[in-house]
């Protein structure tokens, strides 16, 4: 009796793969990193990696061509590296998409990596800290750095107010908060640029906080009408504020972002070119 069930349960078990259809296999994933030459002033000098279109370098390796003794060290109670040199105190979060250098934040899309029990850092982050200039070929494969303006980054716990102002350090991070509180720290980026994109215009006021508040071009800012934009900012909306100031450009030349699930996109559309989606907004030149 047990074997007539067993032979009926093949059965059934049959008939459905024959009606449904056998699932097919998953394709091979892709590898998540991708090999990568290093030449630093032409020479062949180390191995990096490209993860997601992001390129990693071997930080020890990078420094040690250079002479500069860093230590990596970390620290897992608060899930970050430590980096050490002869002028440079440094550190990156667990899955933090910036490094914290000598008091200034670099840009680090993707965050950092352990490969090989070695930590890398992405390029744009590496590069802008060490003042050197990066440029990588199409198909990921190799990347030339060129060290000839090399500068260690300088900062200090006042370097944002005394190069940029105050009031414009203030309000920039407020506007961030108040439109993109909940993005991607990439999104939060391209509201900063917004900004600055339209005080670099001669159609726009010509700074940030006469952009925030420009009652002329009222189809940008709504926290300013809905008072939001006076709420305290976290503390990843003031870093996206001192990317911004650092130059760092996520959204390019653009001067209008809308959230399409909550707002009418319908002139957007029709009006101005699409530039790119990061997070829930829709960023628009």
């Amino acid at each position: 009796m047990k074997g007539r069930s067993v032979k009926l349960l093949s059965l059934a078990l049959l008939l459905c793969l024959l009606v449904c259809g056998v699932p097919a296999f998953a394709e091979e994933a892709e590898p998540a990193y991708t090999d990568m030459r290093i030449y630093i002033d032409g020479l062949l000098t180390c191995r990096g990696y490209a993860r997601g279109g992001t390129a990693l370098l071997p930080v020890e390796d990078v420094c040690r061509f250079f002479n500069v003794e860093l230590a990596v060290n970390r620290d897992d109670t608060a899930g970050k590296y430590n980096l050490s040199a002869p002028g440079l105190e440094a550190e990156i979060g667990d899955g933090k998409e910036y490094l914290l250098a000598n008091q200034r934040y670099f840009y680090a899309p993707g965050s950092a990596a352990l490969i090989g029990g070695e930590l890398y850092l992405p390029a744009e982050a590496l590069a802008k800290l060490l003042g050197l200039s990066c440029t990588l070929t199409e198909d990921l494969r190799r990347m030339d750095i060129d060290s000839a303006g090399m500068q260690l980054a300088r900062g200090s716990s006042t370097y944002y107010s005394d190069n940029f102002g105050t009031d414009d350090v203030f309000w920039l991070a407020r506007i961030i908060h108040a439109e993109a509180a909940n993005q991607p720290l990439a999104g939060q980026i391209g509201v900063g640029n917004v900004v600055f994109n339209r005080v670099a215009s001669e159609a726009y006021p010509d700074s940030v906080y006469d952009v925030i508040f420009d009652r002329e071009h009222s189809i940008q800012f709504e926290p300013v009408m809905n008072g939001t934009v006076y709420s305290e900012p976290d503390e990843q909306s003031v870093i996206a504020a001192y990317l911004c100031f650092e130059g760092y450009n996520t959204v390019g030349d653009c001067m209008y972002f809308v959230n399409p699930r909550l707002a009418d996109d319908s002139w957007f559309r029709s009006s101005l070119s699409f530039y790119a989606t990061i997070g829930d907004h829709d960023f628009y030149e």
